[in-house]
């Protein structure tokens, strides 16, 4: 089945209220000024980038698991010198510089999961060399809380201070804005041959220094959680939501055609596509409302609701649809709606929540 890309350039993932934007290598950094973790449309990590010895790792592939969910596999060091097999050398024996780890021996796997307001990379790392080896690994981070709108151009509208508050393993993002009082928590751990391994940290990296003997492994988990000053989520308030959707989801139609499998799973797919976009917030009855479109539209565009809504009755016996009405009719003036009236109270064409917004600039005008 042929599998189609929107800005091919970029992964993402996505589930309720944040986002997730990489570039191909699986990094988000300056070198694509989209790239970042949001969270109800603002960046609260404008870089993370996996380093061994400070240095990037090769990219061997990528892969996307679900919408929630990317997978990079890399390998370090990449070799530059080859001998007679091709891809290989003669003696099938790496060639190395004096006391640097063997080419190709470490085998690195790296799985990004977006949660409703938090995001886990989960880094194994395995020596297939035979010798033993000793190295860093970690992080480079960084955060800005641009808006996605600002982001995209290029050009801040709001700019603060951002703060580091940095303790052994965690790092505490702080934007000293006056209005925008976001947080980004972000803490490290891991285990090493089976024992548990002590970080550093600095404003701008967290690392451990790891020794594997051949094939031992060590598994690295790094989480960031979004901490917004407006209607901040609970652990419980994520459980609930992430509950509500997860019934939902299962309640979806499914389709077996075993005389056509090719259509079925193109039905399958566009299914679970359709139901990784509720955004999760507001009221109970709100909670299923679909935002507009991944990457650039984590938001509410009212008439694409209803539309999309409207189509997905047929799998989901209206709930989509009840869920954006209930949002939308919250957001009305008791004006009546007609589609010739350009002035306030017409249906909102788009609800955004981001820096921008809460700040009411226009992130459209010239």
């Amino acid at each position: 089945m042929a599998s189609v890309q929107v800005r091919s350039e970029q992964r993402f993932a996505w589930h309720g209220q944040s986002l997730l934007i990489m570039n191909a290598r699986g990094e988000c950094s300056d070198a694509d000024s989209l790239t970042g973790y949001y969270f109800r449309e603002a960046r609260f990590l404008r870089q993370l980038r996996l380093v061994v010895d400070r240095t990037a790792p090769w990219l061997c592939e990528t892969a996307t698991e679900s919408p929630v969910a990317l997978v990079f596999s890399y390998v370090l060091p990449e070799m530059t010198t080859f001998g007679g097999g091709g891809s290989g050398v003669s003696g099938e024996v790496g060639i190395t510089p004096p006391g640097a780890i063997p080419c190709r021996a470490l085998d690195i796997r790296a799985r990004y999961v977006v949660d409703i307001a938090s995001l886990t990379a989960r880094v194994t790392v395995i020596n297939h060399g035979l010798t033993t080896v000793t190295f860093d690994a970690g992080w480079e981070l960084a955060a800005d809380f641009a808006d996605i709108q600002e982001a995209l151009g290029g050009q801040r509208q709001q700019n603060a201070t951002v703060h580091a508050v940095v303790t052994a393993g965690t790092i505490n993002f702080q934007y000293g804005h006056p209005t925008l009082r976001y947080e980004t928590h972000v803490s490290a751990e891991g285990l090493c041959a089976g024992d548990v391994v002590t970080w550093s940290a600095t404003d701008e990296y967290v690392a451990t220094t790891l020794t594997l003997g051949p094939q031992q492994d060590a598994t690295l988990v790094l989480t960031v959680s979004a901490v917004d000053y407006e209607a901040p989520l609970s652990a419980a308030d994520v459980r609930m939501r992430e509950s509500v959707w997860q019934a939902w989801t299962d309640r979806l139609v499914r389709i077996d055609t075993p005389g056509n499998t090719l259509a079925e799973a193109t039905i399958g797919a566009n299914l679970r596509d359709l139901a990784s976009y509720p955004l999760l917030q507001g009221e109970r009855d709100e909670w299923l409302v679909p935002q507009a479109g991944m990457p650039l539209y984590p938001a509410l565009f009212g008439r694409d609701a209803l539309t999309a809504g409207w189509h997905a009755a047929m799998v989901d016996r209206g709930e989509f649809l009840d869920a954006a009405l209930c949002r939308l009719g919250r957001l009305q003036t008791e004006r009546t709606y007609d589609w010739r009236d350009e002035q306030p109270g017409r249906i909102p064409y788009q609800v955004r929540q981001g820096p921008l917004a809460r700040l009411n600039i226009n992130p459209y005008a010239a």
